[in-house]
Parts: C-alpha cells; structure tokens; sequence
C-alpha cells in the first residue's frame, strides 16, 4: 500500500491505494484482511484519507492524527546505552528506542546533544530507525503552509 496527494474540491488530499500490477497471491490474501480490519470496500484499490475518528464510508479511511509532540510522549523512553538488547533479547515494548549517555554515539542513526547529555536512535536498530522514519513522513504530510498571495503586477495604461 501507497500515499499519494491528490488535488479535489476541497482542495488538497491524501489517497491510500494499492498497487494493481504483480501481486503475489500472499500479498493478495494480506491486503484483504488490511481491507476487512479497516472496513474497506474490498473491490476497491484506492481510499480517501480523511481526518476524523470514523470513516464515512467504506472507500475513506479515517485518520485521527497527534501532533508529533503528542507521539513523542507517549512512544519516547531512554535507556542507558550499555543497555542496547541484542537481537535474541526481548524487545521493548516501545516502538522508538531512544539511548541516552554522556559521550558522542559513533554509531546513531539519529541524534541530539541536550544538556550534557547525547539522545540517539541506534543505527542497527532496524524497528526503532523505520518507526522513526514513519513518524517523520507522518509529520512532513501533516505540515499545513498558508499559501502566500501571487505577486501583484502593475501596468501603467496611460
């Protein structure tokens, strides 16, 4: 499944779609469940993203988004950074791991001095890095510019 902007009579919009071209007959059977949880009308391939806690009908998919803010508050948590789990460790149940520790990260996929401390998102942690990269994508699509006024040109008609 895909994002695209698209332009209607209200003005700008976001569509879900599915790709039509060679899907494997697995990833056929996912996409209906996806459809079925969300309550989507099966034979379609694209949906309205609208904002709101309920869709209206079964081709929009209802969004009720946070603020970036509001997400990083409730998904954040640091650990100490010679506490990284290894793969075979059980994960945390937090979607962005954020590490924290008092010297510079050699290997941060993202990172922040605040303080005199560092915040990073270690760069082999794979769940952490993709959760992140959503919620950047989340909030870049969320941005709301007000569109400034075409420039003005005057002729003189005399």
């Amino acid at each position: 499944m895909a994002f695209r902007p698209e332009k209607n009579k209200q003005g700008e919009g976001l569509v879900l779609f599915f790709p039509t071209k060679n899907v494997p007959p697995d990833i056929q059977k996912e996409r209906k469940e996806v459809k079925r949880l969300l309550g989507l009308n099966p034979d379609k391939t694209e949906f309205r993203v609208i904002y709101g806690a309920t869709p209206q009908t079964d081709d929009t998919v209802a969004l009720h988004t946070r603020s970036g803010f509001q997400i990083l508050l409730k998904e954040q948590r640091t650990y100490p950074a010679h506490n990284i789990l290894s793969e075979d460790q059980e994960a945390s149940p937090y979607q962005i791991r954020i590490l924290s520790g008092s010297s510079r990260p050699s290997e941060a996929f993202a990172m922040i001095q605040y303080n005199d401390l560092w915040f990073w998102i270690d760069n082999r942690d794979l769940r952490s890095k993709g959760a992140f990269s959503f919620l950047l994508v989340l909030m870049t699509l969320s941005e709301t510019t007000a569109k400034s006024p075409s420039p003005a040109l005057t002729i003189r008609a005399n």
